[in-house]
């Protein structure tokens, strides 16, 4: 999936330290990051972004053991000869993956600190931490941590079919399976049962954990469930969120494995090793899908 790159590993412990001249810098303008021209994916070296001070750059993460940073308040006047913006989104389907994950990775920090700009308590500028990836109000005191958003994603088993949805109002829809954020005082399994029952009228039961993936996209981490049907098969579709949702049989699901999002791998894993052992406890789950489906 999107964050798996290994061998190389990301390090996400907060390190206050400056800036060197040959350090990765991540630069962002809203949804879009500064790269080079060129085929092959790269951003900036600190070196290459010479007219603003060390001060400006903070520590975000170690990639490969390789420290990157974060340019404050990048604008359009701060784009160096040889690069260019283009959309955060993009990154999804560009190479290296490592390189690609650090970059969107990134974003959701960055868009973390510029919204925890002001303490939401008192109204006060927020400061930095010199010790953990923290911001304070040197008024009040209040703290403020990343922000993090679980949500799941369900795949509901009738027999040998797996309910296949499509979100309403996109253009091009692809597959996808029933998903929503996680409410307060809300256990996964909670919502789960909620979020099938709100979208598509359905109850399940047997609900059975997968595996998880961060998703920088949307600062979320994703938790990945399949479920039994319990009860009558006829969907009634929430039509602000879905456009589409029907039972396909496994061996008419027509979706190519991409290797980059939980909703796709669930769907090809169910298309390939069918529903008996993802309803039950199975260490599959936990190794990774290509691995698996090649011993198939």
């Amino acid at each position: 999936m999107f964050h798996e790159i290994q061998p190389l590993s990301i390090n996400l412990q907060f390190i206050n330290q400056p800036v060197t001249a040959s350090n990765v810098v991540l630069c962002y303008q809203r949804d879009a990051i500064l790269i080079a021209s060129g085929d092959n994916l790269a951003f900036p070296r600190r070196e290459q972004l010479p007219d603003r001070p060390d001060a400006d750059f903070l520590y975000l993460f170690s990639l490969g053991g390789s420290p990157i940073f974060l340019m404050n308040d990048f604008g359009q006047q701060d784009i160096p000869s040889g690069f260019e913006i283009i959309p955060v989104a993009e990154l999804r389907q560009a190479q290296p993956q490592q390189l690609a994950y650090a970059g969107v990775l990134g974003h959701q920090l960055h868009r973390w600190y510029i919204t925890r700009r002001f303490c939401g308590h008192c109204g006060e500028k927020t400061a930095h931490d010199t010790k953990e990836r923290m911001l304070y109000c040197p008024v009040c005191e209040q703290r403020e941590y990343p922000t993090i958003m679980p949500a799941v994603i369900v795949g509901v088993v009738l027999n040998d079919s797996l309910l296949l949805t499509k979100y309403a109002g996109r253009v091009n829809p692809r597959w996808a399976l029933v998903a929503g954020f996680t409410e307060a005082g809300e256990t996964p399994e909670q919502t789960v049962r909620r979020e099938v029952l709100e979208e598509t009228g359905l109850r399940v039961s047997k609900i059975t954990y997968y595996k998880s993936q961060p998703w920088p996209f949307s600062g979320s981490l994703l938790l990945g469930y399949f479920a039994q049907l319990e009860g009558p098969s006829d969907i009634t579709l929430e039509t602000q969120e879905l456009g589409e949702a029907v039972f396909v049989p496994r061996d008419q699901i027509d979706v190519p494995y991409e290797g980059k999002s939980l909703t796709n791998e669930m769907i090809c894993r169910f298309r390939d090793v069918g529903p008996t052992s993802l309803l039950k406890s199975d260490p599959l789950r936990q190794e990774s899908y290509s691995s698996a489906a090649a011993a198939i």
